[in-house]
């Protein structure tokens, strides 16, 4: 009898790829969706990944492929189809859960990280720029996530008395 293939979730819930053979530099807290709580797990900074471990199921996170890589998505009653630059990608339903063979997951995850890379690239290039207009506080700022780390970029760079 032959091995069962291995498939990757395409989950519309996960906001990380999840993947096996990355090497996690730290531990995320993450969120669980059926708790109110939080769980540390294997995370990767450099590549934006948690680490599949012990055979856990690899993630792809759907909404994140459709709107980064620019997919299509159209799922019926007939059944579920993806759509990648007018290329189909064969999607399976597995107890109405959408799964791809680990090949597609693989090329989808390597994509994304790809189109991460090219983000963090521009996203460098344009800090310097403005760097190079501005002075280094003000273009870090720009680049903040969120106010508490605009806050705290002003607290390290402000003089103190």
């Amino acid at each position: 009898m032959p091995a069962p293939q291995v498939r990757t979730l395409l989950d519309s819930g996960s906001t990380h790829v999840v993947r096996g053979g990355i090497e996690a530099s730290e531990k995320l807290e993450v969120g669980l969706a059926i708790g109110n709580g939080t769980v540390p797990v294997p995370y990767s900074s450099q590549t934006g990944e948690i680490l599949a471990e012990n055979g856990e199921v690899e993630i792809v996170p759907l909404g994140t492929i459709i709107r980064l890589l620019d997919l299509k998505l159209e799922w019926s009653a007939e059944g579920i189809e993806l759509t990648y630059r007018g290329e189909k990608i064969d999607v399976e339903l597995s107890n109405d859960l959408p799964e791809v063979t680990e090949k597609t997951g693989r090329w989808l995850m390597d994509r994304l990280r790809s189109h991460r890379d090219q983000e963090e690239d521009y996203r460098c290039m344009a800090k310097a720029v403005l760097r190079m207009m501005h002075n280094e506080c003000e273009a870090d700022a720009m680049f903040a996530a969120d106010a508490q780390e605009v806050e705290l970029l002003k607290e390290e760079t402000t003089p103190t008395k």
